[in-house]
């Protein structure tokens, strides 16, 4: 009759792209177009965090991530090939009950990051990646 409360309150990701000497910027997070998820995507932003980001044996999924994205990138003319990229994600785990009443919060947030990895590095890795069987 009921169910149980989620684990994740809420989950956000972004790529960010700090160039040589300047501040860091958020530039989108979802390829094609490097546009952001709107709202009707957001089950599936959940999904592949899910089974991408926070499964431990999903590596190589993270890793043709942000190749790809690194190529996007580099395909604006935007940046250098020395430019540094980024995953930030930020969970936001539940807590419980006890929690939500004794700390007055929803969800605990705690972030990592994947990189920073150069943008020429990424592509190239990609591009001299012998092909799987």
């Amino acid at each position: 009759m009921f169910e149980t409360i989620p684990n994740m309150h809420r989950t956000e990701a972004r790529l960010i792209v700090q160039e040589q000497g300047q501040k860091p910027k958020e530039v989108g997070m979802v390829l094609p177009g490097l546009r952001r998820f709107s709202q009707h995507d957001q089950v599936r932003l959940n999904n592949w965090m899910a089974n991408v980001v926070f499964n431990p044996t999903r590596g190589v999924f993270r890793e043709s991530y942000m190749k790809s994205a690194a190529e996007a990138l580099l395909r604006t003319g935007r940046y250098s090939p020395r430019t540094l990229v980024s995953l930030e994600v930020i969970p936001a785990y539940t807590r419980s009950l006890l929690g939500v009443r004794s700390l007055k919060e929803i969800a605990v947030e705690r972030p990592s990051v994947l990189g920073p990895f150069e943008l020429g590095t990424l592509v190239a890795s990609k591009t001299t990646a012998p092909p799987t069987p």
